[in-house]
């Protein structure tokens, strides 16, 4: 991946890590810019039609990757409403398996596979639906990214205060367009949903596998035996 691409990843630095809006307005800068030097440039002087035509395509281009991260930006805002004390106790893994059954078409489709693995229960409060869009769009944005052919990596387990659920996909190739695509800013979406819900999101890349922590305080029982595994469990899906 090209170093315009997704900067949410840490690597192997100290340096705190920008917040998930933080990074779609820098992002959204860029175009901006770009856009005002292109109008700028188009009233210096007469110019030819053709440079005009030239001009209007790069304003449109540029726009409409604004749009975008626009998009992205009010998706979030709309998300931040005050969710202390709603929802209900689930166990993540439950919810993790239903969405690589249905995700698993796709990854296959692209000649690859979702691997998942799980340890002890994790139990999370949640609103259901919430959690379910936020683990999906994760997943979703990954497959995507992913080198076609490859592994993507689901593991979850816990310690005594808190449940992870990691996410590993080797990184495809991606063109240098200096912006975020559908599929990056799924995942700087679905890190804002999880913050927003109380869990903390690590983001970090090495030898060409990007790997995303999220790391969610435990609720309800954490006994080891109460742990029933959810269907596919441990499986390549």
């Amino acid at each position: 991946m090209s170093s315009t691409g997704l900067q949410l990843v840490r690597e192997k630095s100290g340096v705190k890590e920008r917040s998930p809006m933080a990074h779609l307005l820098h992002a959204l800068n860029q175009p901006l810019t770009g856009l005002q030097c292109s109008l700028e440039l188009g009233l210096v002087g007469k110019r030819s039609v053709e440079h005009y035509l030239r001009a209007l395509e790069a304003g449109l281009q540029l726009t409409s990757r604004m749009r975008l991260l626009v998009e992205a930006l009010r998706e979030i805002v709309d998300m931040e409403e005050d969710i202390a004390g709603r929802g209900e106790v689930l166990v993540l893994q439950d919810v993790v398996a239903e969405i690589v059954e249905e995700i698993r078409p796709v990854a296959v489709s692209r000649g690859g596979t979702l691997f998942l693995q799980s340890g002890p229960p994790i139990h999370v409060r949640a609103d259901r639906q919430r959690l379910t869009a936020t683990i999906f769009r994760q997943v979703e944005s990954a497959v995507s990214l992913a080198w076609p052919g490859s592994e993507v990596r689901m593991t979850s387990s816990r310690d005594d205060s808190d449940g992870w659920l990691m996410l590993e996909w080797r990184e495809g190739e991606r063109a240098e367009t200096g912006s975020l695509s559908r599929a990056e800013l799924g995942l700087l979406v679905a890190a804002a949903a999880w913050e927003q819900m109380g869990a903390a999101v690590e983001n970090t890349r090495l030898a060409g596998w990007q790997k995303t922590t999220v790391r969610v305080p435990l609720q309800g029982p954490v006994q080891a035996a109460d742990y029933v595994p959810a269907a596919g469990d441990g499986d390549g899906i």
